[in-house]
């Protein structure tokens, strides 16, 4: 089976499945949001399943913001590409990676619409069960020779998966770990407020040079 057409088997099941109280992306407007086979929609806008690097975000988005009005860049890119996550994203990886959003493989922890805004929480166990059911059978298929975790719940559920203690920000900045051919990392989240926090491009440099830097060294086979 073809790594797309695995992802597409995944994206399927993800469609069929449910997890009270939280909606599927495909229960708003008659669907419009979720009509293309990826395990969340933000793999419309960077979706090689080739790529060495792989995005991995906490969740895509909430029921409050899919009730609202319809959204036609949320459905086309799969994002709001002038979001500051997204934004700020776009270039950390352009500028100590080298690479565009498009060229890596990025998807969501979480697979459903939670309920509230975007700052409601999701319980563990709810991570817990997408993480084992969706987000480590992407890693299995794409198997890039890094993951980015953006923020510490995505890096820590991951983390506890494999039977790992959870760790504070400070220290899963200073810490990765394997998982199959991977290493996993954890970033700083892109968002306006947290990212700001950090220090903006400056205060998140070192976090994106060293993952840059052992990037190298694996591509080099080393």
């Amino acid at each position: 089976m073809t790594k797309r057409a695995a992802l597409r088997k995944l994206a399927i099941a993800r469609k069929n499945d449910r997890l009270p109280p939280h909606r599927c992306f495909g229960d708003f407007h008659d669907g419009a949001y979720d009509r293309q086979d990826y395990v969340v929609p933000w793999t419309i806008s960077a979706h090689n399943y080739d790529s060495d690097v792989m995005i991995i975000g906490q969740d895509w988005n909430s029921e409050a913001n899919l009730a609202g009005p319809f959204d036609p860049d949320q459905q086309q890119f799969g994002q709001k590409p002038d979001l500051p996550t997204n934004r700020n994203l776009r270039r950390l990886l352009l500028e100590h990676l080298g690479m565009r959003f498009e060229q890596t493989y990025a998807t969501d922890l979480f697979v459903f619409a939670k309920p509230g805004n975007m700052d409601s929480r999701i319980s563990r166990a709810h991570l817990a069960y997408c993480a084992e059911t969706y987000c480590r059978p992407q890693i299995d298929i794409v198997n890039p020779l890094v993951v980015i975790c953006l923020g510490s719940a995505t890096y820590n559920t991951l983390r506890r998966a494999e039977g790992l203690p959870r760790l504070t920000l400070t220290e899963a900045l200073k810490e990765r770990f394997p998982y199959r051919n991977s290493e996993i990392f954890a970033v700083t989240h892109t968002g306006g407020r947290t990212f700001n926090a950090a220090g903006g491009f400056e205060g998140v440099r070192l976090q994106w040079e060293r993952i840059a830097n052992r990037l190298q060294v694996l591509r080099n086979g080393v």
